[in-house]
């Protein structure tokens, strides 16, 4: 004799519900503990990013026989490439700026709670700019020596510094916590 079999094997509708449910109060409860990891990657994204165009102004300032410049504005969050404009200029006065050319000359913004800071390596040497700080790359790869650190005003002590040691060195991070 045979037994007819009326059992479906399956999952009922509830069933798939509550599981969906029990997903998303765990994914409620690991968000914010990832915010907190995006935030902590911000400080080291502008590093690298003013890494990346420290060793683009460089290449260029090789590549087109010009002074390139890495601009740091402390005081707006803001920092981009530019190529000296060749001229007069008066004694003491800070060359005007002309574009690379490039998607790579673009003002790039430092995220909110963040803030960027040049520190020359030779402060004499640096002629006087109104808030621009300008790290010069020169035609025979020297460079402006000195270290620009990028901190998080939330977590002071996670800075990352980013430094060329010597004019004939190059920008690197040297220093993340």
């Amino acid at each position: 004799m045979r037994f007819k079999r009326d059992n479906f094997a399956g999952f009922t509708l509830i069933e798939l519900v509550l599981v969906l449910v029990v997903i998303a109060v765990m994914a409620g409860m690991v968000a914010p503990r990832l915010s907190g990891f995006s935030r902590a990657r911000k400080p080291g994204d502008v590093a690298q990013t003013i890494v990346s165009l420290a060793h683009y102004a460089r290449s260029q300032a090789i590549a087109d026989s010009e002074v390139c410049r890495l601009n740091i504005d402390s005081k707006n969050g803001t920092f981009w490439v530019s190529k000296e404009q060749s001229g007069s200029t008066s004694p003491g006065a800070v060359p005007a700026e002309k574009s690379i050319g490039s998607n790579l000359g673009d003002v790039h913004r430092v995220p909110d709670g963040l803030t960027v800071k040049f520190f020359s390596a030779t402060p004499d040497a640096m002629p006087p700019s109104q808030d621009v700080d300008l790290i010069y790359f020169y035609a025979d790869g020297r460079t402006d020596p000195g270290s620009i650190v990028v901190t998080d005003t939330n977590n002071p002590a996670g800075a990352i510094t980013v430094a060329c040691p010597t004019a004939t060195d190059v920008y690197r991070i040297v220093e993340v916590p």
